[in-house]
């Protein structure tokens, strides 16, 4: 436990960050009875239901779910045609692997495939990766993910007929990632355009990295084991919507920061990296708001609900930083580079601004996120302030924001004016059941 006093006026305020137990050491209980656990929302304590124990115990273990063997014969529980497509596609990226091994050969090489008591057993991840469907529905009684197209906005709430078109999966994770991306380029906006080199029509859909990776972080990092709630892909008119039940081990700060993150499946992880499906290790999340920022978009929102146990994306077709406000900001003799006059635009909307919105704007690491703030800083546009709060990783010190400065704050309703909505929409609701 830290404490942190604040002085306010003629008062002292005492602050406590109590940080949160470590992955190993949950679930908490009372009198070494685990029926007796609790969990922290909000300000409360809540004693956990019996699914919550078990997902506490299953992420507690030192064996990763999607590693466990399971007692089904390999020789009846995979899918040919999805283990030869991923066959392919790993051999296109490594022709000198051994083409000519079976498919069990191939599955125990890569470990999807182990060996207790003597005989081969698929693991967990090689059934959702590989299996058939019966395989499948033998050990997940839910569908991998279900998809809606919603002829609405967000922000409208669900029209009376609830969906225009509706897909549920019940495949393994190879023909949900086929399925998936079929789906998406026959809704996706594609324009039109020659290659100057080849002369052929190239109509990738601009979101479409934005799409693969978040869609792909939905399939790979989902709580197999938790089978009372499904994934799902919600397409509203002005935003994209994806949950999943498991929460992100790491924070948001560091899911936008590169290096190695534990994960939850760390086989199917390693499976579509392997294939350039995803992008690498530590990654991933980055990509998904560079790319969705190169768009000029405003930034993905994220949930990650600990206390639910849930993981939340949302990807918003909202303009940041309109070409009016740029031409604004030069006639106010207003000098801000790119990240730096996006930046501005969000701290404009927000009202506030962290580190973690310029790393989410800009797609730039802490350090360079860090240089743009001191920037706006320098031209009197935000001002730094402390907050009560602690911060959860730096316990030992008030967490920093900063806000619009008098001039910050006179620039914003005229440079909101200049053609982009001036409110944020709030995504962090539930998916529905």
């Amino acid at each position: 436990m830290k404490e942190h006093l604040i002085p306010e006026g003629d008062k002292r305020l005492l602050v406590f960050y109590i940080p949160e137990a470590r992955r190993q050491e949950k679930p908490i209980y009372l009198n070494g009875d685990i029926r007796r656990s609790f969990i922290r929302r909000g300000g409360c304590d809540e004693r956990c239901s019996l699914p919550e124990i078990e997902r506490f115990l299953r992420e507690a273990s030192t064996e990763r779910y999607d590693g466990e063997p399971i007692d089904l014969a390999p020789e009846r529980c995979f899918d040919s045609d999805a283990v030869q497509w991923y066959r392919d596609a790993l051999y296109r990226r490594n022709p000198t692997q051994d083409a000519s091994i079976s498919d069990i050969d191939f599955l125990y090489h890569w470990g999807f495939v182990v060996e207790q008591s003597g005989k081969l057993m698929p693991t967990r991840a090689s059934i959702v990766l590989f299996g058939t469907t019966a395989a499948l529905h033998q050990i997940l009684p839910r569908p991998i993910v279900d998809c809606q197209w919603i002829n609405a906005d967000w922000s409208e709430g669900f029209p009376e007929q609830r969906w225009a078109d509706r897909s549920v999966i019940e495949t393994n994770l190879i023909q949900a990632w086929k399925d998936l991306l079929g789906q998406y380029l026959q809704y996706a906006q594609k324009p039109f355009a020659i290659e100057p080199d080849t002369l052929q029509r190239e109509d990738i859909p601009p979101d479409y990295i934005a799409f693969r990776e978040t869609a792909i972080n939905l399939l790979v990092h989902q709580d197999y084991g938790d089978h009372g709630r499904k994934p799902v892909i919600q397409f509203f008119r002005d935003q994209t919507v994806f949950w999943n039940p498991g929460d992100a081990f790491a924070t948001p700060e560091e899911l936008l920061e590169s290096g190695e993150k534990e994960v939850r499946n760390p086989r199917i992880v390693a499976a579509f990296r392997r294939i350039g499906l995803s992008e690498q290790a530590g990654t991933g999340m980055r990509s998904i708001f560079r790319s969705w920022g190169q768009l000029g978009h405003v930034p993905p929102v994220i949930k990650n609900d600990k206390a639910r146990k849930s993981f939340q994306l949302s990807l918003l077709r909202e303009e940041l930083l309109s070409e009016k406000q740029l031409l604004f900001q030069a006639s106010l003799g207003v000098h801000l580079n790119d990240h730096e006059a996006a930046s501005f635009a969000f701290a404009c909307r927000q009202g506030r601004l962290y580190l973690i919105d310029v790393k989410a704007v800009t797609g730039l690491a802490a350090p360079a996120a860090q240089s743009i703030l001191n920037q706006l800083v320098a031209q009197v546009l935000i001002k730094r302030v402390v907050l009560c709060m602690m911060h959860p990783q730096r316990p030992n010190h008030p967490k920093q924001a900063y806000v619009l400065t008098e001039i910050g704050v006179k620039l914003k309703g005229r440079y909101l004016d200049q053609g982009v909505k001036s409110e944020r929409l709030d995504v962090n609701n539930e998916a529905p059941k």
